[in-house]
């Protein structure tokens, strides 16, 4: 087994919220200077691939296929049910692959700020390789991501076994809910070039309201909301209904967009400079803090709102409270 750093570490500096409050401080203080962990990839031959479960011999490769630091019980948990389901047919043996995903992968944010910022931090002279994509994370948008960006990949059926001759294991790019300036944002220009957009072809002037009427946690409120809305000129945007061209043509239109805190904040990465974020958050939320990092990284003015109340079933947002932060923003 052979490893090579790619990047090495450094120190993240990120801009403050442009509407904070003094009383805010302690919820983002901890975030506003951050190391971002050194990179590396893993040469590794003859390795056997079941599902998420990369194996040679009792070597697991645990931190690059698990989210996170999981307790060791899961672990174990997650190789035994493997094992115990794997089809005991004929193996299919693969020449060459790249491994960049975890168990977290069929999550669009982590689909894309975690699994394919680990393939654009690859060395070119490994990215004629295919993508190895468990079928359990390969969904429709996830095949049309790789299909968009020209990504070869080779989808591994369930429980099969697979022999792998060579393969390029992948580190995760920096810790979750942070990001390596050097790797997201060439992968957003990589989104935008794909799309065929000129850099010169328009100026953002689309207000965009990402909505979440096919998400988790809708708005209770939602009728006030929109009314709101439309007085400030704001479309309605579900990003599901979208392609990949038209998402990404779409945002990198965007003079500002805002909505609760959700995946759909991860397309603020096809932004232009200069635009503008509006983060509606869950009241004293000192963890959640990834399009915050992610809105400097990219140098766009991030804002934030506190939801009235934010759970599992629903949100509710101050309607007098929004329009204020709009009055500021606009």
């Amino acid at each position: 087994m052979k490893k090579h750093e790619i990047t090495k570490k450094y120190i993240s500096n990120r801009s403050k919220p442009v509407n904070i409050s003094p009383n805010d401080e302690r919820l983002f203080q901890h975030e506003y200077k951050k190391e971002i962990r050194s990179t590396y990839i893993k040469e590794i031959k003859n390795v056997s691939v079941i599902n998420n479960i990369v194996r040679k011999k009792l070597n697991y490769f645990i931190d690059e296929t698990f989210f996170g630091e999981p307790k060791l019980k899961k672990i174990f948990k997650e190789i035994l049910k493997v094992f115990i389901r794997s089809n005991k047919g004929k193996k299919e043996i693969i020449n060459n692959g790249i491994w960049i995903v975890d168990n977290k992968s069929n999550v669009y944010f982590h689909w894309i700020c975690d699994a394919l910022a680990r393939y654009q931090n690859l060395p070119n002279k490994y990215k004629h390789y295919p993508v190895l994509v468990p079928k359990r994370i390969a969904n429709d948008w996830v095949i049309e991501s790789l299909d968009f960006l020209k990504i070869d990949y080779i989808v591994l059926e369930f429980n099969k076994k697979y022999l792998v001759d060579n393969l390029i294991l992948t580190s995760h790019t920096a810790q979750t809910g942070n990001f390596n300036k050097h790797v997201i944002v060439p992968l957003a220009n990589r989104f935008i070039k794909s799309a065929k957009i000129k850099k010169t072809e328009n100026k953002p002037n689309l207000r965009i309201w990402i909505s979440r009427e096919k998400a988790r946690r809708p708005l209770r409120n939602n009728l006030e909301i929109q009314n709101l809305l439309k007085e400030y000129n704001f479309i309605n945007c579900v990003a599901e209904e979208l392609n990949w061209e038209e998402k990404v043509r779409l945002f990198n239109n965007a003079e500002i967009i805002a909505g609760t805190h959700g995946s759909g904040f991860t397309n603020l990465m096809f932004l232009k400079s200069g635009g503008k974020v509006l983060d509606l958050r869950e009241p004293n939320d000192n963890r959640n803090q990834a399009f915050f990092s992610m809105s400097s990284e990219f140098q766009l003015n991030y804002y934030y709102l506190e939801c009235e109340e934010f759970n599992s079933d629903y949100v509710v947002v101050d309607t007098k409270k929004l329009e204020e932060v709009f009055k500021k923003i606009l």
